[in-house]
């Protein structure tokens, strides 16, 4: 019974958390010297405000919201998905292919690219993406939140003969 119940002794806030980090290199980060050091995690996560209040057990705050998001695919370092093409008029050529997860959010990101070489960044570009639902789960948005009421009597009789159709299954078990 003591184990069902629980008291919030602490709390806290923070700031300065990215809601996305997905970093791709051709070599590891660590590789890349003091130019790729603003771009690990790590930096990233070091710049995080943390503020806490109350009683609370010495708990590393960034490294559990780390585990977090990294869990969520929200957070990773890779040294895939960069491919290097043929060098014209002195400059390299490159196309890079990110796996967005399931679990980010429809709004604006920031995408950045950086050229690093023996150490020092060589060039740098920023382009705003629009990440937005499309096809079913669009559709599915749209009706929860402009047909509320469709979707909540679509989504009872959903669950009405999926259950129904559940017992019917089972009905040789003798479980209802």
């Amino acid at each position: 019974m003591l184990g069902l119940l629980w008291m919030n002794v602490a709390k806290v806030t923070l700031s300065h958390v990215p809601s996305v980090c997905l970093t791709r290199s051709t070599q590891a980060l660590a590789e890349l010297g003091q130019a790729a050091t603003p771009y690990q995690i790590e930096t990233i996560l070091g710049e995080v405000g943390v503020e806490e209040e109350g009683e609370h057990q010495a708990m590393d705050v960034r490294h559990q919201l780390l585990l977090l998001k990294e869990k969520e695919g929200l957070y990773n370092e890779q040294t895939t998905g960069i491919s290097l093409g043929p060098v014209k008029n002195g400059m390299q050529h490159y196309t890079a292919h990110i796996q967005v997860p399931s679990s980010l959010k429809p709004g604006a990101y920031t995408v950045e690219a950086v050229a690093v070489k023996n150490g020092a960044v060589v060039g740098d570009a920023q382009a705003s993406i629009e990440a937005a639902l499309s096809g079913f789960p669009k559709w599915l948005s749209n009706l929860a939140y402009q047909k509320s009421v469709l979707y909540g009597v679509m989504a009872t009789v959903i669950a009405l003969v999926s259950g129904l159709a559940i017992g019917l299954v089972f009905q040789s078990k003798e479980a209802h």
